[in-house]
């Protein structure tokens, strides 16, 4: 009987260590659901110029759907002196906007415009493929390096997104010319845009980037009209994968702001 109750002190003795120690653990590694991330949008707002940006209502309706994302990729944005861009940006309090330069090899031109929530996101180089002397696109990608805003340089995790619209009857080579361009790199990379990559302009069973992961499936509709096709895609390399968290399609999106859907990511930062 004594022995037993030994026994059953010790045990007990033992319990109130471990929940001790679990209760006053060093380790604060949180789990995956509370790592921080962001939601990265991109969206092609159709012939988007001066006549949309001095619509103040259209610009309240943009900006609204906007501000849920963190970072916003935009193509097709095509007014000349970037007044458009600017009346669009201010109605996004904290946020930092650019554009790339404006390309198109006819008189009609189109420049990328990038929007980022400054307090989530930190852009820390940006290069622009436009001119490209080898004449491979309509519209060079715009390359966007970004990591967390509040991450010490080397500290945290960061992916470069490379921002294109493809020239819809060329969309088969284009892509393809993105792919050479990225297939040997070694860092986190993703491509995402309005690529024209489905129904009559490009056929995804060639699939290129192969061993990439296609987030946007090609069974998706980004397309406001009666068109079902997948023309907007994310396209994640296996390391800037392993920073997924979940995507979707932003559906609620009327005729009057743009004939593309919104698509959009969200990854991992810390």
């Amino acid at each position: 009987m004594k022995r037993l109750l030994l026994l059953a002190l010790f045990a007990l003795t033992v319990a109130i260590l471990i929940i001790y120690y679990l209760s006053n653990s060093t380790d604060t590694k949180a789990p995956a659901d509370a790592q921080a991330s962001v939601r990265v949008a991109a969206w092609n707002l159709h012939f988007f110029g001066d006549k949309k940006a001095n619509n103040e209502t259209l610009l309240g309706k943009y900006a609204a759907i906007l501000s849920k994302y963190d970072v916003i990729f935009l193509q097709e944005i095509t007014d000349e002196d970037g007044t458009a861009f600017s009346n669009l940006c201010n109605k996004l309090t904290g946020y930092s906007c650019f554009t790339g330069s404006r390309a198109g090899r006819t008189n009609y031109k189109e420049e990328y415009g990038v929007i980022y929530n400054k307090s989530k996101v930190k852009v820390t180089h940006v290069w622009d493929f436009n001119p490209d002397i080898q004449n491979r696109w309509e519209r060079p990608p715009l390359a966007i390096n970004m990591t967390a805003a509040n991450a010490p340089d080397g500290e945290s995790r960061w992916i470069i997104f490379y921002v294109i619209h493809t020239k819809p009857a060329d969309a088969t080579n284009e892509i393809r010319n993105l792919e050479i361009l990225l297939e040997n790199v070694s860092y986190p990379a993703a491509v995402i845009g309005d690529l024209n990559a489905d129904c009559s302009f490009y056929d995804p069973s060639q699939r290129h980037f192969k061993g990439w992961h296609w987030i946007i499936k090609d069974d998706d509709d980004t397309t406001v009209g009666n068109t079902n096709c997948a023309y907007d895609r994310i396209i994640a390399n296996n390391k800037a994968y392993l920073q997924y968290k979940s995507h979707g399609i932003e559906t609620n999106i009327s005729r009057e702001l743009s004939d593309h859907y919104l698509i959009w990511l969200e990854i991992y930062v810390d």
